[in-house]
């Protein structure tokens, strides 16, 4: 028979060996059975389908930035040379493990740190612990730059380059005050309305 003294001894032992192999499962349960005796063997199926709930965990876009919302308002996110990381939006991507996708302003700036106070508040809110997240990050201004040469329709592309030399044009102070002239000549409001040659 083994004392209790050495029974706590153990557990210590084996807590502490789990923590420092095994890091990204630090908060995992532990449960000390015995098979011989049948201790706490029925604990060990309650938890395996717990986990196996959390695994197959699909949680609405939703529902994910609102919680990211309220996130944002306690906690404030880190920074670098003056800028300072912005959480723009997340999104599940898949479950079994379950997934996120994260858009930031400059993936840099998502610390390791940060991502382990994110990732222990997603387990915390929707009760996914002891089940294994991934995170991917995706720069937000990239993406919107890549999305202006995204394949559009011929009549779309036509209005759109139509949009871009109208910009164009009245960036230029010239045709501003040209344009400006002619309203003021020839306009609605003019006495040369209907002249205009």
């Amino acid at each position: 028979m083994v004392g209790n003294g050495f029974k706590i001894k153990a557990k210590k032992w084996i807590e502490e060996q789990l923590e420092n192999g095994c890091s990204h499962y630090k908060d995992a349960k532990i449960h000390f059975t015995s098979a011989k005796n049948f201790y706490k063997v029925d604990n060990i199926m309650d938890e395996v389908l717990n986990v196996y709930n959390a695994w197959n965990t699909r949680i609405t876009t939703n529902q994910l930035n609102q919680w990211l919302n309220q996130i944002k308002k306690v906690s404030s996110m880190p920074s670098q040379k003056g800028e300072v990381l912005k959480i723009k939006f997340i999104t599940q991507l898949k479950s079994r493990p379950p997934c996120f996708s994260i858009f930031v302003n400059n993936i840099d700036l998502f610390f390791k740190s940060h991502e382990t106070f994110i990732k222990k508040m997603l387990i915390k809110e929707f009760k996914l612990r002891n089940s294994a997240i991934r995170f991917v990050l995706r720069d937000h201004e990239k993406i919107k730059e890549l999305n202006k040469f995204k394949k559009v329709s011929e009549g779309t592309a036509k209005i759109q380059k139509k949009v871009e030399l109208f910009k164009e044009k009245l960036s230029n102070p010239t045709y501003r005050r040209r344009a400006k002239g002619a309203d003021y000549l020839y306009g609605r409001k003019s006495l040369y309305w209907g002249n205009k040659k």
